[in-house]
């Protein structure tokens, strides 16, 4: 329910939509690779996106409110060499690209993404990442950026 402040159609807090695609993974010795295809569609709500408010906000059109999402991610085990047991520490090089194409303005963005990743006891999850675009037509509050995740898995099938 948040007004729109960008042609890009991002999801994650900003705009208010729905997203449907695909994922495909193929692990191949140390090496995950990962693509992605979706297609994502904004709900502009009158009330806060309307014409009224141009100056505040921006106003996409019905045939701008639909986009298509691509990523392509590669990841690499850099430690342990040898596995042990599920305690030891993995430590992951992760490449990504994550890009999206606006299909009523035939706009689009491209960024790179270089993480490492840390995972242990096969619980927890810790992601240090820098996201910055190699393409940018679309506009986006933020193109690039740092991110820092934390997961934690309270249920492992391991144990």
């Amino acid at each position: 329910n948040s007004p729109m402040h960008s042609t890009a159609i991002l999801l994650n807090g900003s705009t208010a939509g729905v997203e449907s695609g695909l994922v495909a993974t193929k692990l191949l010795n140390k090496v995950a690779m990962s693509s992605s295809f979706s297609v994502v569609h904004s709900f502009s709500l009158p009330s806060i996106n309307s014409p009224d408010n141009l100056h505040n906000h921006l106003f996409l059109l019905p045939n701008q409110k639909n986009a298509v999402n691509y990523t392509l991610s590669i990841g690499k085990l850099m430690l342990p060499k040898h596995y042990v047991n599920y305690n030891q520490v993995n430590v992951n090089g992760m490449l990504e690209f994550l890009g999206q194409t606006n299909l009523g303005l035939k706009e689009s963005y491209l960024d790179i993404a270089p993480s490492i990743q840390f995972i242990l006891k096969s619980k927890m999850r810790i992601d240090l990442g820098y996201s910055t675009p190699l393409v940018s037509d679309l506009t986006r509050v933020n193109s690039t950026g740092f991110l820092l995740r934390f997961e934690y898995n309270f249920f492992n099938i391991f144990n």
